[in-house]
């Protein structure tokens, strides 16, 4: 309990996490091991397994790549939507212009017609 006490452990949505806040450093030996003695250390088969945190970075990463590979395909998708606003909105103002130059001639022709009489 004391053990789980230094190495809280939060969840977050998909796995659980180290809680580094609060939180005071293991005493660790030169060689890079945790000291016996009852302590609850890893030669005890208790704390921190670096080869599950390892698991457990390595299932988040992919999980990132993950979503990183949909937030790609969503940006794809609305960038082609903008693409095709971006042509319609275009289009139509080229037939409003195309619509107020016909407009024009006949106007045009009108008058023409109206100098002729």
């Amino acid at each position: 309990l004391k053990h789980l006490m230094l190495e809280p452990r939060t969840h977050t949505g998909s796995s659980y996490h180290r809680n580094t806040q609060n939180r005071q450093p293991p005493s660790i030996q030169r060689n890079g091991t945790a000291p016996t003695g009852g302590d609850g250390g890893p030669e005890e088969g208790h704390g921190p397994d670096p080869a599950d945190e390892e698991t457990e970075l390595r299932a988040e990463r992919n999980r990132l790549l993950s979503e990183a590979e949909a937030v790609a395909a969503k940006i794809s998708n609305i960038d082609e939507v903008l693409v095709d606003y971006a042509r319609r909105r275009e289009q139509k103002e080229r037939e409003e212009r195309e619509e107020a130059e016909r407009v024009r001639r006949e106007e045009l022709q009108r008058q023409a017609r109206v100098h002729e009489e």
